[in-house]
């Protein structure tokens, strides 16, 4: 996650994106100990905009492989991007990129007999643990606020419809942490 202020774009500072992205496959094999991560891109090209280089926002990447079209290409870190500086000029390609992830918001939740069990392989992986259970349960937080909550009432067993194990290596990005804190899951 993000932390510090976002920043302010106005509607007359709005620009069209230079690519658009058309499709998107995910391909996770997951492994306690190196998860790796393959996107598959269909990505088309703008027109109406200057030939500019692709940027990809992403966070924590560990790449492996970038492939334009089953050709490797050359790419550069900046910023939290990925950024291909000579994307082709065809009009249409697919973007494939391997990367591994670290692990750092790795989580599990599985249930005992008397106990659900919430691990994390740190802070952040134990509060996406506790969101996706919540997630389960039906909570939804759009906006923090708490007229934009979903709570829903549900019977003091309700946990027993929790599948036994969730596992989860790679990103998960559900609601947010200031939601969490806010009191709002102690209504179940």
């Amino acid at each position: 996650m993000r932390e510090g202020q976002p920043k302010l774009v106005r509607r007359e500072d709005y620009a069209p994106p230079p690519f658009w992205i058309r499709s998107v496959d995910l391909t996770f094999d997951l492994d306690p100990a190196k998860t790796i991560v393959h996107s598959k891109m269909a990505i088309e090209r703008n027109p109406g905009r200057p030939l500019e280089p692709l940027r990809l926002h992403g966070e924590a990447l560990l790449l492996l492989r970038v492939l334009i079209d089953g050709d490797s290409v050359a790419f550069r870190h900046e910023d939290g991007e990925l950024v291909i500086d000579n994307p082709p000029l065809r009009p249409t390609f697919t973007l494939e990129i391997r990367n591994t992830y670290d692990g750092r918001e790795a989580f599990v939740i599985r249930s005992e007999e008397k106990r659900l069990l919430l691990l994390g392989a740190t802070d952040m992986g134990a509060s996406h643990a506790a969101m996706r259970l919540l997630e389960h349960l039906g909570c939804r937080w759009f906006f923090p606020a708490r007229e934009w909550e979903i709570v829903p009432l549900m019977p003091s067993d309700a946990s027993s419809n929790v599948p036994l194990t969730w596992w989860a290596s790679h990103r998960f990005c559900s609601g947010s942490r200031s939601a969490a804190k806010s009191g709002s899951a102690t209504n179940l």
